[in-house]
């Protein structure tokens, strides 16, 4: 079992969680996303949930972020260790707390994480959840957060 407390709780202790969309949690991720592909992180990581909600755009994001000399990694159900030359897997347990939060973590020098819970559960159609979430750039959490995904902090 991963160290508590979660990503999610961490982060909605530093900054105010609001409800939104998958939509608007999909625009959160990849504004992070391009702030990290316009500056490489010393280390990357995104817990999804399930392998389902692996894209092929999310594979080309974590992948060109491994050949610009990030450390990346993706967390989800189902998910292969081996993803892309570099860029490693971890598959979640059905029980593991983390497959009901979808979490995007950046380290230096960005250093900004989203987290967010699943309030429905992975089990619903896509863009059917519903998820309440937040951004922070607290170092210290999201230190925090790095070492609960086993991403270095840099």
């Amino acid at each position: 079992m991963r160290a508590e407390p979660s990503p999610f709780a961490l982060v909605s202790a530093a900054a105010e969680p609001m409800l939104m969309d998958k939509a608007e949690a999909l625009r959160r991720t990849r504004a992070l996303e391009r702030e990290a592909l316009a500056d490489p992180p010393a280390g990357a990581a995104a817990a999804l949930q399930d392998v389902r909600f692996l894209t092929s755009a999310t594979r080309r994001t974590y992948a060109t972020l491994v050949a610009a000399g990030t450390s990346a990694r993706v967390l989800g159900e189902g998910v292969q260790s081996w993803l892309e030359p570099g860029l490693v897997g971890e598959d979640l347990e059905p029980d593991d707390p983390l497959r009901y939060e979808w979490v995007v973590v950046l380290t230096s020098p960005v250093v900004a994480c989203f987290a967010a819970v699943d309030r429905r559960g992975p089990e619903q159609p896509d863009m059917a959840r519903m998820f309440e979430g937040a951004v922070t750039r607290d170092r210290a959490v999201v230190r925090s957060v790095a070492e609960r995904l086993c991403t270095p902090f840099g």
